[in-house]
Formats: structure tokens, C-alpha cells, sequence
């Protein structure tokens, strides 16, 4: 019986440190996302031509959202900026 406590607390150190691994390496990548971003305009679009020219945008909590457009991305109030070609 003392056995499997010691399975199931070394399961459960080692579920934490997974956790903590990723939450690191999602720190990490919406630091260098806010690093490389273009920032939106001030002045939000209204409308955006149909173009496609692929956008990683990034949401004002860090994390990212694909879009068809820069202009596209920008014309949401949660997107602070742009990433050109799709997120990671």
C-alpha cells in the first residue's frame, strides 16, 4: 500500500513540473510575440480589402489568433498588433 503512494506522489511532482515547463515555454513565446509585433493604428479600420496576406495577430492578454489580414486582425478591439504569416 506505502508503494503506490510513493507511484501516485511521484505521478503527481512530475504532472506539476509538466505544467510548470509549459507554462514557461507559452511565457516565453508571447513575450517574443510582443517583441516582433506591428502595433495597430490608434484609428481602427472599418472595413479591409478581401487580400490575403496571412496575420499571427496578438490579443491584448498575449496570446495569438490567426487572421486573414493585418487589417482584418486590427478591426478587433482585442488585437493590439500583427505578426505577418501565420502563428506557431
Amino acid at each position: 500500500m506505502q508503494k503506490n503512494y510513493k507511484i501516485l506522489i511521484s505521478i503527481l511532482v512530475l504532472l506539476t513540473l509538466n505544467g510548470c515547463l509549459a507554462s514557461t515555454q507559452r511565457d516565453k513565446q508571447r513575450a517574443d510575440n510582443l517583441q516582433q509585433m506591428i502595433a495597430c493604428p490608434h484609428e481602427r479600420p472599418v472595413s479591409c480589402t478581401p487580400e490575403k496576406a496571412p496575420v499571427c495577430g496578438i490579443l491584448k492578454d498575449g496570446s495569438s489568433w490567426d487572421y486573414d489580414s493585418g487589417c482584418l486582425a486590427c478591426t478587433r478591439r482585442v488585437v493590439i498588433g500583427f505578426i505577418p504569416g501565420p502563428c506557431r
